[in-house]
């Protein structure tokens, strides 16, 4: 199995939205949102941390591979067969374009974050 950074962003992601859904007010008591806030944060810090180590990883050493000017590369083997070649048109395009506004956002989410605990601190 391919281990690599984008497995923790899921884990990170998924617990973040588990972690936020334990906020409920019936849930929580008042000494039990600090310890969850904690959480949280090193919840975004990893999905910011992850999303961008994977990013970076696809961008420098996943995609190079795949644009490689070889007549047997992943890229020339979708172009050659017109059934195919729109997944590389669509889905290669889009995905190398639109994945870097992931870590761009959970960075910013962990920015925001930071600076509203600073403003308003959970006690």
């Amino acid at each position: 199995m391919k281990w690599d950074l984008s497995l923790f962003f899921l884990l990170a992601f998924s617990g973040a939205l588990a972690g936020f859904y334990s906020l409920r007010p019936d849930l929580v008591t008042a000494d039990g949102v600090t310890e969850r806030i904690k959480r949280l944060k090193v919840g975004v810090v990893t999905i910011a941390v992850a999303s961008w180590g994977t990013v970076i990883i696809g961008t420098y050493i996943i995609n190079p591979w795949y644009r490689a000017k070889l007549p047997d590369s992943p890229k020339s083997l979708l172009l050659a067969n017109p059934n195919t070649a729109d997944r590389h048109n669509f889905g290669m395009e889009w995905k190398e374009h639109i994945a870097w506004i992931s870590p761009m956002l959970a960075t910013v989410a962990g920015l925001f974050g930071a600076l509203i605990a600073k403003i308003a601190p959970v006690k």
